[in-house]
């Protein structure tokens, strides 16, 4: 078993099961996402992996308005597909997880940076989620630089999508906010 986080948004909490080496980021996230983590091939606290940065980040965030219907999934599909970055068309699954009806898309990406002076090469894998009976659109992306991690992170980004569930928030702390379930990892056999 990995962290159970949980990150709420109104009257409903989406928990997500990070596995070994996720490591959540607890800083404020400067884009707004509900939750962000860092994938960590080796022990993030040596200074050769610090140094080396994680292998891929996470983002989970959630859209739509209240009141407004979600568009449905094949909508969404065509929204993601049109986002800037991707090489060529993705490879676009639709699929049942958990959580609702989703759509996966996977395919290699291009960030430019610096006034589309830099390119950097990269691969992504993104999950958008319609929960039934909700206005807002659930997206889960695990983003990663081509380097030789490229073969499991996919695999990755699939078994964390399958542990994403959306719950509704009946316990507060005193300030409103929902409470954070951590769970202790399991020891990882070697």
């Amino acid at each position: 078993m990995g962290e159970d986080t949980s990150v709420c948004d109104d009257d409903w909490t989406c928990e997500l099961e990070l596995g070994p080496h996720w490591l959540e980021n607890t800083e404020d996230d400067a884009a707004g996402a509900m939750m962000t983590a860092e994938y960590w091939v080796g022990d993030p606290t040596s200074l050769r992996q610090f140094l080396s940065g994680p292998a891929a980040l996470l983002t989970l965030d959630s859209y739509g308005e209240a009141g407004v219907s979600q568009p449905g999934i094949a909508e969404v599909a065509d929204m993601l597909v049109q986002r800037p970055g991707f090489v060529r068309k993705p490879e676009i699954t639709y699929l049942d997880v958990p959580a609702g009806p989703a759509v996966r898309m996977a395919g290699p990406v291009i960030e430019r940076s610096f006034g589309g002076l830099r390119r950097q090469k990269g691969h992504v894998v993104i999950f958008a989620v319609t929960p039934p009976g909700k206005d807002e659109v659930i997206e889960l992306t695990v983003a990663w630089a081509e380097r030789r991690h490229t073969p499991e992170l996919p695999g990755l980004a699939d078994a964390l999508m399958e542990t994403l569930r959306l719950v509704p928030v009946t316990n507060e702390d005193s300030s409103g906010n929902a409470s954070v379930a951590v769970s202790e990892p399991e020891p990882v056999a070697h």
